[in-house]
């Protein structure tokens, strides 16, 4: 499930100008396609460098980062991030 941004961590300020909308629609169904098949391709994203967990990977998008980990035959979205925010291991909600 992708979250809607709100709490902790809001939603890029882009999305709130007009003539926005239609960039913010694409990208979340651009990461919704792009997140589709990982029950397929688990692996096919890229360890997350800052946690070191084999588990916990990765995949790119625009300037975005889509975390997700692997926990036996299932697969979980934890959080999509800008690329320019530094990641804190408490960012990530399991």
């Amino acid at each position: 499930m992708v979250g809607t941004g709100q709490g902790r961590y809001p939603i890029d300020p882009r999305f709130h100008r007009p003539g926005y909308r239609h960039y913010a629609r694409k990208v979340v169904q651009d990461i919704v396609a792009k997140a589709d098949n990982l029950d397929e391709l688990p692996r096919r994203g890229r360890v997350v460098p800052e946690l070191g967990n084999e588990a916990i990977r990765e995949l790119s998008l625009y300037s975005y980062r889509i975390l997700y980990e692997i926990r036996a035959q299932n697969v979980f979205v934890l959080t999509v991030i800008h690329k320019r925010r530094d990641l804190q291991p408490e960012m990530i909600e399991k």
